[in-house]
């Protein structure tokens, strides 16, 4: 037994076709034929959550970890609305997914019926496209129409230039009728992908800019973990002089890498030493504001970013865009051996272990503090574990450890990098994971994203840390907002901890407020496995967390 509604079929059958297999629902009535058709198809791992909001950020953990696309079904009206953040992240990291909306029969859009809005076309800023299916399809022209457009969806959600994709689907009464029919294989349309050439040559002006620069930077930004990525960055550096500055989201460990960006750079004047004369971009975003900064201001004469996507032109030099893939380019340039004379790489090199002497000094002398408490939490991370983190200030103090190793995977929602939604993605991830999870979050992010627990069958593999400092300390520290009278506003400061949210969702909790009971705690609570989630809370809010960074980046500098 499945819906009645003909288009409907076909679409679930097309999505079991291209082997997607995750749907996640949110309640209504307008999208019951979906509800039905999916649930009845017994070929696809369902999962229902109430928030939208929460809904669509699991799904883009799921994306992220399946490396295919998640289905999200909602009810018409606003419900939609609420999927936007999720759709905006998974656009800006190239994540599938596919969108589908229920809506209120065509000619009744705008007449003052409940529950309907203007849907067609409703994220189009945000996705790689929108469809909407012919309303009650019965012709046979329509029902192909209808096949076409789910399949040109799917195969957008998985090009070479991955996204999420939407498709509105527009229901007359009556939604819940179903009859009995035998599921038949529909006739898919697959896109074949060109195989890429590694062997084909770099054009002669690039050699040549390549082989006669003698101070050449790379800069990773997000990308998902590469062995041969690794590998050829590896043999770059050995081979070609070229100063790695690799974000913790590049989720690059190798050898002789830049890894610490953020406590390396104020140790760096910007003489002509360290300025690069070509930088070479790859993956997705930047953290780090400094680099951004230091790289504009230095002036290279050559940006090349590499990517099959648009290129960002972040520091207002790009001169070329590489559209082949990263592994494809670095390959080709490794066999360039041009290797000039310089000591560029050297002069790096001595700035970053300068920085790390600084970095333990100053850490040796610090009490409690925010700062204090990620150099625990990451010196203790068990090994192979899967680590997320919060937008925004845990992500920002990362960049300034070296204690994330080679077999760590590390994620973070920094395509747009809202806050919104860092726990349910987390979440997501860990659905689809056999590994150790654990998400550093601070407690903005945790008290905004907390319907994120709010649904059945939750992972057990996932361990949560929430360092809660009283609000979002980033608008102390950085220049403006104390200035004004009005503080509180930017930084939303609150006197909660998450003792009652875990009561209610069933999570396994403790609290700790010092360094000794965080270095006591802190291994038993990484190895505990107690069939749920845990939660470990970290209550930073006596320490003068933003004063104490000042004085870090002053040490660092001085």
């Amino acid at each position: 037994m499945t819906t009645d509604k003909l288009s409907v079929q076909s679409l679930i059958e097309i999505c079991y076709q291209h082997g997607i297999k995750k749907v996640i629902f949110s309640p209504g009535s307008r999208n019951a034929p979906l509800v039905i058709g999916f649930m009845q198809h017994k070929g696809f791992e369902t999962l229902v959550i109430a928030d939208e909001r929460v809904a669509a950020f699991h799904a883009l953990g799921q994306a992220i970890a399946s490396k295919t696309p998640t289905v999200i079904c909602c009810t018409s009206g606003t419900a939609a609305l609420n999927y936007g953040p999720a759709i905006a992240e998974a656009y800006y990291q190239q994540v599938p997914m596919l969108i589908l909306t229920a809506d209120r029969p065509v000619e009744w859009i705008d007449m003052g019926i409940g529950q309907s809005m203007r849907q067609k076309d409703v994220f189009h800023n945000y996705v790689k496209k929108s469809f909407q299916f012919v309303q009650e399809a019965t012709h046979k022209d329509d029902l192909w129409y209808n096949e076409r457009i789910a399949n040109a969806a799917i195969n957008l959600c998985t090009s070479t230039v991955p996204g999420p994709v939407h498709i509105n689907l527009p229901f007359r009464e009556s939604l819940y009728n179903q009859i009995k029919v035998t599921p038949k294989r529909h006739p898919i349309l697959k896109v074949v992908m060109p195989k890429v050439d590694d062997t084909a040559p770099l054009d002669s002006d690039l050699i040549e800019i390549w082989k006669t620069s003698s101070k050449r930077l790379i800069l990773i930004g997000q990308t998902q973990p590469n062995e041969i990525l690794s590998e050829l960055i590896e043999s770059l550096i050995a081979q070609n002089e070229v100063v790695v500055l690799a974000e913790t989201t590049s989720n690059i460990r190798a050898q002789e890498t830049i890894d610490c960006i953020d406590r390396v750079l104020p140790l760096i004047d910007n003489t002509e030493k360290y300025r690069p004369d070509l930088v070479l971009t790859i993956g997705g975003a930047i953290v780090s504001k400094r680099i951004k900064s230091f790289i504009k201001d230095a002036k290279p004469q050559h940006h090349w970013y590499v990517g099959l996507d648009e290129p960002k032109d972040t520091f207002q030099r790009l001169s070329r865009h590489l559209m082949m893939q990263p592994v494809t380019t670095l390959r080709l340039l490794v066999k360039q051996n041009g290797l000039v004379s310089s000591n560029f790489l050297k002069d790096w090199k001595k700035v970053k272990e300068k920085a790390q002497v600084l970095h333990s000094q100053f850490l040796a002398q610090t009490d409690y503090c925010d700062l204090k408490v990620f150099e625990i939490i990451l010196r203790e991370l068990p090994e192979a574990a899967i680590v997320h983190f919060a937008s925004s200030t845990p992500i920002r103090y990362s960049q300034l450890f070296s204690e994330l190793q080679s077999k760590h995977i590390v994620q973070c929602n920094r395509g747009v990098s809202g806050i919104d939604g860092s726990t349910s993605t987390a979440l997501g991830y860990s659905g689809c994971s056999d590994k150790l999870n654990i998400l550093i979050t601070g407690d903005i992010s945790f008290f905004y994203d907390s319907n994120a627990f709010w649904y059945n069958n939750r992972p057990t593999n996932l361990k949560v840390i929430l360092i809660n400092n009283g609000g979002g300390n980033i608008f102390k520290y950085i220049s403006g907002p104390e200035t004004t009278q009005q503080l509180h506003v930017f930084e939303a400061s609150h006197q909660l901890n998450a003792r009652p949210i875990a009561e209610l969702h069933s999570l396994v909790y403790s609290i700790v407020s010092s360094l000794e009971q965080l270095i006591s705690a802190l291994p038993q609570f990484y190895k505990e496995n107690n069939n749920e989630i845990g939660l470990l809370e970290i209550d930073t809010r006596k320490a003068t967390n933003a004063e104490i960074l000042r004085e870090y980046f002053s040490y660092l500098s001085r």
